[in-house]
């Protein structure tokens, strides 16, 4: 039964997938206020750790940098508001879908190396802060480089089926009992920081150890990631 329910599930999201366009940037600038608030979240979200190719000093948020799995490789994309290198055509729409539901523009799957697993937690504001950021910043006009996907993985359909066993949608919600100090810390680290996602090993369909949260991943993006425990 459960089964039979995870395949109706990936079906339907299948179908629905291909349902959506995007709706275009708006025009205006960005709220200032908007802006400087999701420079903090960019920053606690190491945005340009995966989004700059550092070692090869390129454009800062143009992509490019080389994250190794042993699913293959995925190469982080450009997310500056170019309209032809970049994401220029997203509205806020467009990227609240991404983050909290790890769609793309045109309701196609994302790779978890994009870690919406995590940032599905984010509160809505701090989506639209985050969004307003990026519009602020210089585009770039660097083309997004192909991924490198190993067979089967390379079939973003199968994703609808990860997507089943793997993935929460947020947003994030406090513990009670828990002091709010403690629920701020969970929301940077497991949702804005996305800290697991690195840091806790993954089983063989790539889906979280939680067991061993934090405990490190030998199989990191980029290489192995230490314990942090």
């Amino acid at each position: 039964m459960r089964v039979r329910f995870a395949a109706a599930a990936a079906l339907s999201a299948l179908l629905c997938a291909s349902c959506v366009s995007p709706q275009g940037a708006p025009t205006t600038p960005p709220d200032p206020q908007a802006v400087e608030r999701g420079a903090y979240l960019a920053a606690a979200g190491d945005c340009q750790g995966c989004h700059t190719d550092l070692k090869g000093n390129g454009p800062a948020l143009a992509g490019g940098r080389a994250l190794a799995t042993q699913f293959g490789a995925f190469y982080a994309p450009n997310i500056t508001f170019d309209k032809t290198a970049g994401i220029g055509t997203w509205s806020e729409e467009d990227f609240h879908r991404a983050m909290r539901s790890g769609k793309g523009a045109h309701g196609e799957f994302l790779y978890p190396v994009f870690p919406y697993t995590a940032f599905s937690g984010m509160t809505d504001q701090d989506i639209s802060d985050l969004y307003a950021y990026l519009r602020a910043q210089p585009t770039q006009s660097q083309p997004s480089k192909p991924n490198a996907v190993k067979f089967p993985f390379n079939m973003r359909p199968l994703l609808g089926f990860w997507r089943v066993l793997f993935f929460h949608e947020g947003p994030l919600q406090p513990v009670q009992g828990q002091s709010a100090e403690w629920n701020r810390g969970r929301y940077l680290a497991e949702a804005v920081a996305h800290c697991q996602e690195c840091h806790t090993p993954r089983n063989a369909l790539g889906g979280l150890d939680n067991s061993r949260a934090y405990a490190g991943d030998p199989h990191g993006p980029g290489g192995k990631t230490p314990n942090i425990t």
